[in-house]
């Protein structure tokens, strides 16, 4: 996980709770030419790691040796854990299983 994916996360939820981002972005304006409600009233994020396959693979073809998943994961909680709005996806849960 990168600084790009966190700002990525922080910065979507914001324009969802319809708040100010740390820079400018596009406004969309409702048909009425005046600014809608927030869309949304809470705002949680979700991150998937991508399988071993797939990054070994992707990562070995750049030269580089990859992180075990369990590697993996501490990067995501380390990197998220001042967002208690986000949370790791568990292991074995396809990306789109209904978790509610």
């Amino acid at each position: 996980m990168t600084r790009a994916h966190v700002l990525t996360l922080t910065e979507g939820r914001e324009m969802l709770l319809g708040r100010e981002p740390s820079y400018p972005l596009p406004v969309r304006p409702t048909s009425s030419g005046s600014l809608s409600e927030p869309p949304c009233a809470r705002v949680l994020g979700l991150v998937g790691l991508n399988s071993d396959r797939h990054v070994n693979d992707k990562l070995r073809r750049n030269g580089e040796e990859p992180l075990s998943e369990a590697a993996r994961r501490s990067v995501v909680a380390l990197s998220t854990k001042h967002l208690p709005w986000v949370a790791l996806m568990p292991r074995g849960v396809a990306p789109f299983a209904p978790l509610f």
